[in-house]
């Protein structure tokens, strides 16, 4: 939540499992060695289609390929 929070309740208690739902589909993403564009495309498909944000912002884009990078660090 510190590195992807689109929807911005990081510094709401009770919305600790907010993106938990995701997770699954993102790691099966990381064992079959998708690629950081692929890992990118997931989470907009995410954020449009089943959060229905718009389309994200050049920030919002800027957050999330930080976030993927420090996520396949840790795969690394």
């Amino acid at each position: 939540m510190q590195e992807w929070d689109p929807i911005g309740v990081n510094d709401i208690p009770e919305a600790t499992d907010e993106y938990d739902g995701y997770i699954g589909d993102l790691y099966v993403l990381i064992e079959r060695g998708a690629t950081e564009r692929e890992l990118a495309d997931y989470l907009r498909f995410v954020e449009i289609r089943q959060m229905g944000l718009s389309i994200p912002s050049t920030a919002a884009r800027d957050q999330t390929a930080s976030s993927l990078k420090k996520l396949a660090a840790l795969f690394a």
